[in-house]
């Protein structure tokens, strides 16, 4: 039987997307998708390869690292030290994005601090698995939430800057004026390509102990980090010699800016509205009401009124005055809001999932192989979808469909946790009728093709709900925000889905126990049922009711 950490690997790994087509582009195209054509881009090609391995080969299996090695945590703690490595670098993503546009945190400065993160967290995790604390059980937590915490840290820096940076060593061989962006892209995601073949087959190939996968894995890290650092002298330096001339422009696109409107109009709250547009701040377009015009978050406008009692630089100073601009985007950002907090338990289902259903399968006696490729074919549903939506459905109602889209993921959800209950049932009424109970290692007479129901509609839900929730909130705002959509959309799902994952399991922590034939992981999922159809209801509303999709300016008024 494969070891569970190795078909983890292979499930992260696996793409079912259509390679021919994808080979016959670079074929077919040579010259379009030379990447040789940056020799400076060769001295990043190391990191590529060496943040897919540690991804693979480390990140995405260390819920079974920590019911497995040294540590041997019930599956429940082990859950949650995996929730905050992934709540942590959707935090730092989020972060990360809003810095980025400041010279001194270029994206060549974010990718080395960040690779000595990593390298660092995979240091730390290397010496507890090496037993050095074995007889110090708070020693042991102490520095796994330390390798944890440097490992979230680490991964959401390379991951967010890296591709940028390789992407900017492309287009600084060709005068401005004449770069083509296509071009660019294709030659990204060729160099990405070729680097995740390669990890998959490295990663796959690391059998042994736990202690040497983290000592391979920092080895090749530290290595790739040194080869990077030999080619700064010939890096394009553009990240870091942009002048500040468009602070004041760059500070209209980013969502922090929300506060400082909220924060205004609270101040101006007894404030009349203006009967003329000249009351408000560089109203270039003549506005009365300020778009999107919504009945809640009118009060947002007021942020905009100039004050006659003092100057506009004044105002502007103390956090009393906004520009149109950043109050029509934050009150574009703030109509999504009630669809976002419908995603907090989008993000929980996720996280669940992902963390428990390949643990029940662990000691079955078929491979779980076969079922994680049903999960991953089935996500990809959301190309199907969207084929039928341009061949049947109207452009006029594209918006409507997607968000009926988003509530069908839902309803998948609601049968996909009352499967993986009633399953669940089924395995501890034959752990317990074998006298398993007190065996965690031994073989369940069982089949993993039980699980395959549960985790194909997982992977409907994934499909339907996240692949397109970055296209349909791109959609819904500003064009300006696009750079942070993909942050967003991930602190949404990843980081505050995380966060609500670890709440919830110390909330019902006494039904996980070690080993999980004695947990009670599936009350766990009952509860769970509970909620998705509390949560299925509450998007049903928004998709349904016509005055509340007014209301979100979701359908023309």
């Amino acid at each position: 039987m494969i070891p569970s950490n190795h078909l983890l690997k292979l499930h992260s790994s696996f793409n079912s997307s259509i390679f021919s087509n994808y080979i016959y582009k670079i074929l077919s195209r040579k010259h379009y998708y030379n990447i040789f054509s940056c020799k400076v881009a060769l001295f990043a090609s190391g990191l590529v390869f060496s943040t897919k391995l540690v991804d693979l080969a480390v990140v995405a299996t260390l819920t079974t690292y920590f019911t497995d090695d040294s540590s041997k945590y019930p599956v429940g703690k082990a859950a949650v030290f995996g929730n905050i490595r992934e709540g942590l670098s959707a935090s730092v993503e989020i972060l990360l994005t809003y810095f980025s546009a400041d010279a001194y945190f270029g994206h060549r400065k974010i990718i080395i601090h960040s690779s000595v993160y990593y390298i660092n967290g995979m240091v730390v995790m290397c010496l507890v698995s090496a037993k050095l604390f074995s007889k110090s059980m708070i020693l042991i937590d102490i520095f796994n939430i330390m390798g944890v915490i440097l490992l979230a840290v680490g991964k959401a820096g390379v991951e967010f800057s890296l591709g940028t940076f390789i992407a900017d060593q492309f287009r600084s061989h060709k005068p401005q004026p004449i770069v083509n962006e296509d071009r660019v892209m294709a030659r990204k995601k060729v160099w990405w390509g070729v680097a995740w073949i390669l990890s998959v087959v490295s990663s796959i190939a690391l059998i042994g102990s736990w202690t040497l996968t983290f000592e391979i894995t920092s080895s090749v890290m530290g290595m790739a980090l040194i080869l990077f650092l030999c080619g700064i002298r010939f890096y394009h330096q553009s990240d870091e010699d942009d002048d500040d001339d468009d602070d004041d422009d760059v500070e209209y696109h980013r969502p922090f800016c929300v506060l400082r409107v909220v924060k205004a109009s609270l101040l101006k709250m007894n404030m009349e509205y203006p009967s003329s547009s000249d009351n408000f701040f560089h109203n270039h377009e003549n506005q009365l009401e300020l778009q999107p015009q919504l009945k809640f978050l009118r009060w947002l406008d007021k942020a905009a009124i100039i004050e006659s009692t003092c100057e506009q630089n004044e105002q502007e100073k103390a956090g009393r005055l906004c520009t149109v601009t950043q109050v029509k985007e934050s009150k574009f950002f703030l109509k999504m809001v009630p669809m976002w907090i419908a995603f907090f338990g989008f993000g929980l289902l996720l996280s669940t999932g992902n963390t428990f259903f390949s643990e029940q399968g662990n000691n079955m006696y078929d491979s779980l192989l076969p079922v994680l490729i049903l999960q991953r074919i089935c996500e990809q549903v959301c190309y199907l979808y969207d084929f039928l939506l341009r061949k049947w459905v109207p452009e006029a109602k594209w918006k409507q469909a997607k968000i009926v889209r988003f509530w069908a993921g839902m309803v998948f959800s609601t049968f996909c946790f009352a499967i993986a209950w009633r399953v669940e049932v089924h395995r501890l009424r034959i752990v317990e009728n074998e006298g398993l109970l007190d065996k965690p290692e031994a073989i369940i007479p069982m089949s993993t093709f039980w699980l395959a129901p549960q985790f194909c509609l997982l992977g409907l839900m994934r499909g339907l709900i996240q692949d397109g929730l970055e296209e349909f909130m791109t959609d819904q705002l500003p064009d300006s925000w696009e750079n942070f959509v993909p942050a967003m959309n991930a602190f949404v799902i990843d980081g505050i889905g995380s966060f609500l994952g670890i709440v919830c399991i110390y909330g019902n922590r006494s039904l996980f126990a070690n080993p999980l034939n004695r947990s009670g992981l599936d009350k766990y999922y009952q509860r769970l049922t509970v909620l998705t159809v509390a949560v299925s209801v509450y998007v049903a509303v928004a998709v349904f009711s016509l005055p509340l999709r007014k209301n979100l300016g979701l359908v023309d008024n």
